[in-house]
């Protein structure tokens, strides 16, 4: 954003929760600990080929492999309903150890090379900023390293012990394993050598260092194959192609089980474990009733990129709770990276904070609130061809390379069956998910600017000045929870395009007492003309529209749903149902009296969870008064809203109002019904008459430079009181 910025408060950073996260419990409470000054273990066992289709842990399907360690781990953790990986292994691992999308990691096909250059999980567990360095092994396939990677590919990006397979396998009888650089033919059964070899070196680890612990079995990738007797419960000498796939995950769930039961009581204490599958089910065992058989692995669909996901351990506070919260494979990175700092905050050089999402408060409870993603992100290249796909809590849009849109409900349509990218209804989502992709691709999530507690200086009447990527990490005060604000601003010649997930870049809900409901992130979009003009006749405000909104994303609702005597509620008790705007004794939300529970900054929640401002968005400008205030937000109409500090000839000084309080006892309005008892106070905004007394017009305007805008004031209208130009309908509610 060019020249916005004047000051940056300098108060403590906080971590944060949004509420848009549903987590379910199944009767289990939390446990509140405090991590201890020994640090976590990390268990990481990784299936290829396994989507949500076939695991028991989400109920898709009843013809499913069995998995009776899976299942315990479910009990003893979280099953994540919402975990997108990529469509294919090499990507998703390099996501994982990377923590980037491959935009940004160059890792988007197979089999792609991971850049030398890439900060591999693995080293970043050995930073100095650590309170203590993590030893690591990594057992399995790799395919990091294209098609012929070098035997110490994987040692070359801080793995310290290593023994696998680099690619895929032939044979999972026999095999060409690879042990630190050192090749040899395998001939023990791969689940079960990579199994054994990892218990063997968790064994060996000194109880004194934490660990991390990597197995990434090939199963049950192809070739299907039948494993041997003693490591399959009910699918065993499987004729077909899904019953040896079935029979694959049941020995990998038993070499789980058999790793997990090998390890020493202190360790199991110690040791958080997750299982994840890497890319969606193949075409040829896919489950045609919960996924169409085109849209499986290596597609951007569901089928290709929602995997399972459970975390468990006795260091997990959560037990046997299902979360809603949209997560990435990128984010293992912040949040591993997060745990193993204990108390402290990484520092913020060691995770892109727009692609990998840091989510131990929702494993471990004694960590602080953090945010949650609004939108998940994926993206795989097939052939050549490059797609990408973008989600919010409820849609899901999808581009292909040939330029091809597709808009899904993944909520009600899993299947993807039923494109809504052409009805005209949906073309703000579409457009919502669409620039959102966008701005990652360009990379301008990467610069965006942090504008937590930043006000606004430019002056400029043009939307299109203020083009960018913004964020901030802000706290609901009073219910003690942490969000992440974002907001965008792109433009073409005609118009500007705002979207944010209507969260401030500043700590809310920090008056007297609490909102009466809930904040909530909303995803709202609103265009601004460039070019507005005044009109003949001004426009009333209305509650039908959005007044307006602020260079951080909040909406303006200057309007109470309140007048007095409406619903036949007692003085100061109506709260609801005075929708005609020209009904008279309308209340006044920034009036003290009226009780509407604003915060400090004039603004509350509506019923829907929206914060909104009512009057004076005090943390937007330089309160100091020693500047000229610049531009805060955009009304409906398109024009300009300044801040309230105007230069006079030299001297800066607080702008003013031409609406003077009424003298004496109230008199009724012709057409009015009930009279509200008592004198003019501002109560009410009937209270007040426009009396050309100040600065400003009837709208609470006035054209300086050439430039007609709005301006703040400390006393009525506040903001504005009526429109100069047409309002747009992206503002109408």
């Amino acid at each position: 954003m060019k020249n916005i910025l004047l000051i940056i408060l300098l108060v403590p950073a906080a971590l944060f929760v949004c509420c848009t996260s549903k987590e379910k419990s199944n009767g289990s409470q939390d446990v509140n600990t405090t991590p201890s000054n020994s640090q976590y273990n990390f268990l990481i066992f990784i299936a290829d080929d396994l989507g949500v289709d076939a695991s028991s842990a989400y109920g898709f399907s009843t013809d499913v492999p069995s998995t009776p360690n899976l299942v315990e781990l479910q009990k003893d953790g979280l099953v994540f309903e919402n975990f997108w990986a990529t469509p294919a292994c090499t990507t998703t691992r390099g996501a994982l150890i990377s923590g980037k999308h491959g935009y940004s990691s160059d890792i988007t096909y197979v089999p792609a090379v991971m850049p030398a250059d890439t900060v591999s999980l693995q080293n970043i567990l050995k930073s100095s900023f650590l309170p203590e360095i993590y030893n690591n092994g990594m057992f399995g396939k790799w395919h990091l390293g294209g098609s012929n990677p070098a035997p110490n590919h994987p040692n070359q990006f801080g793995v310290d012990h290593y023994f696998g397979n680099l690619f895929n396998l032939d044979d999972y009888f026999s095999w060409i394993a690879t042990e630190n650089g050192s090749e040899s033919l395998e001939d023990e059964y791969h689940t079960s050598a990579i199994s054994n070899a990892a218990l063997k070196w968790i064994k060996e680890q000194p109880a004194e260092n934490p660990w991390l612990a990597w197995v990434a079995f090939s199963a049950p990738h192809v070739p299907f194959h039948n494993p041997p007797e003693e490591l399959v419960t009910t699918h065993a000498n499987g004729a077909t192609d899904q019953e040896k796939y079935k029979a694959m995950v049941e020995a990998m769930d038993t070499s789980i089980g058999k790793i997990m039961e090998g390890m020493s009581p202190e360790q199991r204490e110690k040791t958080i474990v997750i299982f994840l599958g890497d890319n969606g089910t193949p075409t040829r065992v896919l489950n045609e009733q919960v996924f169409d058989k085109t849209r499986g692995k290596k597609t951007i669909y569901e089928g290709g990129i929602r995997t399972p996901l459970i975390i468990g351990g006795t260091p997990v506070t959560s037990k046997n709770t299902r979360v809603s919260s949209l997560v990435n494979i990128t984010d293992f990175y912040a949040t591993l990276l997060q745990i193993a700092n204990l108390d402290s905050d990484p520092p913020a050089s060691a995770v892109d904070r727009y692609q990998s999402y840091d989510f131990s408060d929702l494993l471990i409870s004694a960590f602080k609130p953090k945010p949650r993603r609004a939108y998940n992100y994926a993206e795989f290249e097939d052939a050549g061809a490059l797609s990408w796909a973008v989600r919010n809590d409820t849609y899901k849009y999808i581009y292909h390379q040939s330029g091809q849109e597709e808009l899904f409900n993944v909520i009600s349509d899993i299947k993807e069956s039923n494109d809504l990218a052409s009805l005209p209804a949906n073309a703000a989502v579409l457009s919502e998910l669409r620039t959102h992709g966008q701005i990652l691709r360009s990379g301008q999530s990467g610069t965006s600017e942090n504008i937590e507690n930043s006000v606004f200086t430019n002056r400029s009447n043009d939307c299109g000045e203020y083009i960018g990527s913004f964020s901030a990490e802000v706290f609901d005060v009073f219910n003690a929870t942490g969000f992440e604000a974002l907001f965008s601003i792109t433009a073409d010649t005609g118009y500007c395009y705002l979207q944010g997930n209507s969260l401030p870049n500043h700590d809310f809900n920090n008056g007297s007492s609490s909102f009466a409901h809930l904040t909530k992130s909303l995803n709202e979009s609103f265009r601004i003309p460039r070019h507005p003009s005044e009109n003949s006749v001004n426009t009333k405000l209305t509650l039908q529209y959005d007044n307006a909104v602020m260079l951080n994303g909040v909406k303006l609702d200057l309007l109470a749903a309140a007048c007095y005597g409406v619903g036949g509620a007692p003085l100061g008790q109506e709260k609801t149902g005075c929708n005609d705007a020209d009904t008279p004794w309308r209340y006044d939300p920034v009036f003290a009296g009226n009780t509407f529970k604003t915060d400090l900054h004039n603004a509350h929640t509506q019923p829907d969870g929206a914060y909104h401002y009512h009057g004076d968005p005090n943390a937007l400008y330089d309160l100091t008064g020693q500047q000229e205030s610049g531009v805060i937000g955009f009304a409906a109409d398109g024009f300009p809203i300044f801040g309230p500090y105007i230069n006079d000839g030299g001297t800066v000084r607080l702008v003013t109002s031409g609406y003077t309080l009424k003298s004496g006892i109230r008199e009724s309005i012709s057409g009015e019904g009930a009279l509200p008892p008592g004198s003019y106070d501002g109560t009410f905004r009937d209270d007040y008459e426009y009396t050309s007394a100040g600065d400003l017009d009837e709208c609470n305007g006035m054209t300086e430079n050439g430039v007609y805008g709005y301006y703040l004031t400390n006393e009525f209208p506040w903001i504005l009181n009526c429109y100069k130009g047409s309002l747009d309908p992206s503002f109408s509610k």
